[in-house]
């Protein structure tokens, strides 16, 4: 299941994991095109971040459903 709310700075989508082992993870997209992912980690009581940015998220998303070897995704920019 997930979720995606707009906002006038960033688009938020958030992953709930179905098996409830893990915690929720959001993706921020922010104006500017950077990518956030947070997690929140018990361990540590604290959102564990990683910033990437839109591109990175690209190649993540076609990895997906990619064979094994190097691709580049090409984009509009």
């Amino acid at each position: 299941m997930f979720t995606v709310e707009m906002q006038e700075q960033e688009t938020e989508i958030t992953t709930l994991d179905e098996t409830a082992r893990f915690e929720d993870v959001s993706v921020f997209i922010d104006k500017d095109d950077r990518c956030f992912i947070r997690q929140w980690c018990p361990q540590l009581n604290k959102y564990e971040v990683i910033e990437l940015s839109w591109q990175q998220l690209l190649d993540i998303n076609a990895a997906l459903n990619s064979p094994v070897g190097p691709f580049h995704i090409k984009t509009g920019n």
